[in-house]
């Protein structure tokens, strides 16, 4: 019979204890899920930043490989030593 008050009090608080459990479960989850989403988009950025890079990186080599093999002129120098580009040359070129 002297356990019959401890019981009571355990079943009066259990299902409090049970409530405050499942509220911190979900708010941990929470903050994991929003820090997975933050990290995502983090990643994803890089990964967009890196894909644009390398894009560049390979039309500036396609441009310079372009403009070695041409035939167009290279830019004439005018009387003061000006260089002067010729309307069909789109490349840079010294000389």
């Amino acid at each position: 019979m002297k356990s019959s008050w401890f019981r009571k009090l355990l079943l009066s608080y259990l299902p409090a204890f049970f409530i405050v459990v499942s509220i911190l479960f979900v708010v941990f989850f929470q903050a994991l899920n929003e820090q997975s989403r933050k990290e995502a988009a983090k990643a994803n950025d890089f990964l967009v930043q890196q894909a644009i890079r390398h894009a560049d990186n390979s039309l500036r080599a396609m441009t310079t490989a372009s403009c070695r093999t041409s035939s167009a002129p290279p830019c004439s120098r005018t009387s003061t030593g000006r260089r002067r580009r010729t309307s069909s040359s789109t490349c840079r070129r010294t000389g």
